[in-house]
Parts: structure tokens; sequence; C-alpha cells
């Protein structure tokens, strides 16, 4: 990961929205170089470094949760609900008298 502040750097290598696997590999390595200098990052750094998180969330977002007709695994199911039982909820909206 190169140490020039943002304005120093080609083009080609500013952080921008990940789009592919290989963008993805790459600032991964980025993230990982900027978090393994811990303390000794620099203020520049430590920003280029939430950047590089929020790219990585946002690309997470986009590609790696499930499709939309997926359902749960069997074992969250059945902490959920139990047939013919209601579940108590400590929450202080909840009406006591509907359980």
């Amino acid at each position: 990961m190169p140490t020039a502040t943002n304005e120093e750097l080609p083009i080609e290598t500013l952080p921008k929205v990940i789009q592919t696997q290989a963008q993805y590999r790459q600032i991964a390595r980025w993230f990982g170089d900027l978090v393994g200098k811990g303390r000794a990052r620099s203020a520049e750094e430590t920003k280029l470094l939430r950047l590089l998180a929020l790219l990585v969330e946002d690309y997470d977002r986009r590609h790696a949760l499930p499709p939309d007709k997926s359902t749960p695994p069997k074992s969250y199911s059945s902490s959920w609900s139990t047939p013919g039982k209601r579940q108590k909820t400590s929450s202080p909206f909840s009406d006591s008298a509907a359980m």
C-alpha cells in the first residue's frame, strides 16, 4: 500500500466503488496493510482505512447476502417460534394482556 496522500496517487489506484472480485481482493489487501500498521498509521491512512472499510461493507451488502427466496436454517426457525405457543417478549411496548 503506498503511503502517498490521495492527491499524489495515480487515478488508477484511488479507491472507488468495488465492482469485481479482483477489485475486492485489492481493496482487502490495502485494508489489511493499513490495519497491520496499527498505531503507526498516519491520520491520512486512518481516513483511507475508514473509506476502504465502507467500500468493502458496501460490496458485501450487495453481493454476499443470500437471495430473497432463501429460507433460514432449521436451527434458527426452531428458536423463533414453537407451534401452538406464543413467545414471551420483554418489550415495554408489548401488551401483556394479549399474551
